[in-house]
């Protein structure tokens, strides 16, 4: 289990220090280089935890595409059944949402955190639509991901962005050892990793949606909010692509219209256009992005602001619709989420 380094010219010497003969588990499963050392490595040692090296490593459930798939499989294997480039490959909703189960995270609680949290100051996903959508449920029950989880992948990986979004690191293994965090980068996350391939194919292999858009500006805020900025302004240039081709717009205020009903479907591609440009001003204030292009044009004043205005009134949170321009005065008072849309304004 143990093996003696030898010195550079091939002798053993006796103040050479015994080492195992692998990596440790907890350098193994964070890709993290290993010394090595006995009884324990200085890694573990430094962040005072268990340094185990008999352990059997199982593969994390996380991988869409294995790494090394393309450079170990036979040219006769790389167009067989399962293959990325079998013509007949698709990605289930029980494979996206295998990204949340495996690291035993209920979806539904996910869901609800998301729209606590996150969408009342950015309102990417419409909380209406999106019950209405996961309504639709397989009849199998999974326990760690929830009652049952969406047939639809899009909707599946859509959640899976919307708890990225609302995570600050990785709660499965922080309940563990929450240290080990202190020298593991956010954007290499496995789940984002995969989350973002199941992206691209999803993107590759479907007509546009709103979806799809709404899971791309999540992913975009990710990696915005993790540091890397440039990843966030080719991934939210991607959102804008897909939006210019759905025609995703914010209408115009009309003033006859005021008190009139707003429908869903108007409502979230509304809020899916403001959610692109604040996301996209804010990467922008990065200096490294000073001199390249805005990715969504500015808005005219008479423009539609998002029409739900969420709004606290003595410690109770109320909901109400009220259509306003994006020129309307700052007296006005309106919800966090239409403020913010009127700041790249």
């Amino acid at each position: 289990m143990v093996r003696s380094v030898s010195s550079s010219r091939g002798s053993e010497s006796p103040m050479d220090t015994e080492r195992a003969h692998r990596a440790c588990e907890k350098c193994t499963r964070t890709k993290k280089k290993c010394d090595k050392a006995l009884p324990a490595c200085s890694r573990c040692t430094r962040l005072t935890t268990t340094c185990c090296y008999d352990f059997i490593y199982t593969a994390p459930a996380t991988a869409v595409v294995d790494s090394g798939y393309m450079l170990s499989s036979k040219p006769t294997d790389l167009t067989g059944p399962g293959s990325i480039l079998d013509p007949a490959f698709a990605i289930s909703s029980e494979t996206i949402m295998s990204l949340l189960s495996s690291r035993n995270i209920n979806w539904r609680e996910a869901a609800e955190r998301y729209f606590e949290t996150m969408n009342p100051w950015l309102t990417i996903v419409h909380p209406e639509l999106f019950a209405i959508r996961v309504d639709n449920l397989d009849s199998a029950p999974s326990s760690a991901a929830g009652s049952s989880a969406p047939r639809d992948p899009v909707v599946a990986l859509l959640i899976v962005c919307m708890q990225l979004a609302t995570q600050y690191d990785d709660e499965a293994v922080a309940a563990e050892d929450p240290r080990i965090f202190e020298d593991r980068d956010m954007i290499d996350l496995p789940a984002y990793r995969a989350a973002k391939r199941i992206l691209g194919i999803l993107r590759g292999l479907s007509a546009p949606s709103v979806e799809l858009v709404q899971c791309t500006i999540l992913l975009a805020l990710f990696e915005f909010g993790h540091g890397d900025v440039m990843r966030a302004y080719v991934t939210i240039g991607d959102a804008n692509t897909m939006a210019l081709a759905m025609g995703i717009r914010p209408g115009k205020y009309v003033d006859a219209d005021k008190e009139a009903p707003v429908a869903y479907d108007d409502e979230e591609r509304r809020c899916v256009y403001w959610s692109m440009l604040v996301l996209d001003r804010l990467i922008h204030v990065d200096c490294s992005l000073i001199h390249m292009p805005l990715q969504v044009p500015a808005p005219a004043v008479d423009d539609l602001l998002p029409t739900s205005n969420i709004s606290w009134n003595n410690q109770m949170q109320s909901r109400t619709i009220q259509r306003y321009p994006a020129g309307v005065a700052a007296a006005v008072p309106v919800g966090p989420f239409q403020r913010n849309c009127q700041l790249p304004c």
